[in-house]
């Protein structure tokens, strides 16, 4: 069971480009002729989990026949005792109902331009770099578990802020450290290599580096 993310769409077109009649890169201010912005939306469940939080070996029960009732009585008092020292309460996110929406739009091209062939293929880069990085931080709040709500609230609100939003965050150093290897689809090689890295990340779900980079 995982968190749900759901990528509209999966794979980009041109037709998912809004023109406008001027676009620059706000990450190096360069004049481009197409920028992917994905948007999404975060839906977060909670669910409250009771939990062992002292695990020992269960007492064995005594034999019922026997004729020392002292046995029996010795038996319950020591349950009682296991079983309240060990039950706790943790909040977690409900990873059925929880989802990740990414949608495309505000995605944009500069008037005149059809985003194919190798621009395509750029953009489609930046879409998959937001997926992948998304997924990672999915997979670590599906593993988190607080003492209360709020606390889980709050560590999911600084997991986005962080991986998602930043301009320093992770997202935003993936995006600008690819337009500037592969010098927004100029570089020919680099942009191959980036293609070769997401590829090969999409298809481990357990992937947490794109290449040589932390996802």
């Amino acid at each position: 069971m995982s968190i749900k993310i759901l990528r509209l769409p999966a794979k980009l077109e041109d037709y998912h480009f809004t023109s406008v009649p001027a676009l620059i890169d706000p990450a190096d201010g360069r004049a481009v002729d197409a920028l992917t912005v994905p948007d999404f939306a975060f839906d977060l469940k909670i669910l409250p989990v009771d939990e062992f939080i002292d695990p020992a070996v269960p007492i064995a029960a005594p034999d019922l026949n026997t004729r020392f009732f002292g046995a029996v009585e010795t038996f319950t008092k020591d349950l009682q005792k296991y079983t309240s020292r060990r039950i706790g309460r943790f909040f977690v996110v409900d990873q059925e109902r929880t989802t990740v929406t990414i949608t495309a739009s505000k995605c944009k091209k500069l008037n005149g331009t059809h985003v194919t062939g190798s621009l395509l293929d750029h953009e489609q880069i930046h879409w998959n770099i937001f997926f992948l990085v998304v997924r990672t931080m999915a997979k670590d709040l599906a593993s988190s578990k607080e003492v209360s709500d709020s606390s889980l609230q709050t560590k999911a609100n600084a997991m986005v802020r962080s991986r998602l939003v930043d301009a320093n965050g992770t997202n935003s150093t993936l995006q600008a450290l690819y337009d500037l290897q592969s010098n927004h689809n100029k570089n020919v090689a680099l942009q191959n290599v980036w293609s070769t890295w997401t590829v090969l990340s999409l298809l481990d779900p357990n992937a947490r580096f794109i290449g040589p980079y932390a996802l």
